[in-house]
């Protein structure tokens, strides 16, 4: 091939690239938006308000994708949950930020503070 064509063939490479870069942004920005409506509607009236064994989101973000599913589904969320598609449950813990599938949660912040006699800033 001649170079002209091989110009016009990454110029056009590049474009549709970016286009697709701008078509994936643009879904994940409107299923963030979605995620967060429906937070908005079903689950932040208690979670958001400190109504008592209404974990706030901080709290939610220590949660394993199955624990979330679990009580969305079967659980104490259950009535909170009900009409919602399998994927808009998964897009909801995921804009919670809820581990992934198969990680392990991570440590709740009360578990990762230094003990007071081992702590270089307060013995120094």
């Amino acid at each position: 091939m001649d170079k002209k064509l091989w110009k016009r063939m990454i110029v056009w490479l590049r474009l549709l690239s970016l286009f697709g870069i701008a078509l994936l942004t643009q879904d994940h920005s409107a299923v963030s938006q979605e995620s967060e409506r429906l937070y908005r509607e079903r689950c932040a009236r208690c979670h958001e308000t400190g109504i008592p064994r209404a974990p706030n989101r901080a709290a939610m973000s220590h949660l394993s994708m199955e624990n979330f599913q679990r009580t969305v589904t079967g659980g104490s969320m259950k009535t909170q949950a009900e009409g919602l598609s399998a994927k808009e449950i998964e897009a909801l813990g995921q804009f919670l930020a809820v581990q992934p599938t198969g990680q392990p949660p991570a440590k709740p912040a009360a578990e990762n503070v230094c003990p007071s006699t081992q702590c270089p800033v307060r013995n120094s």
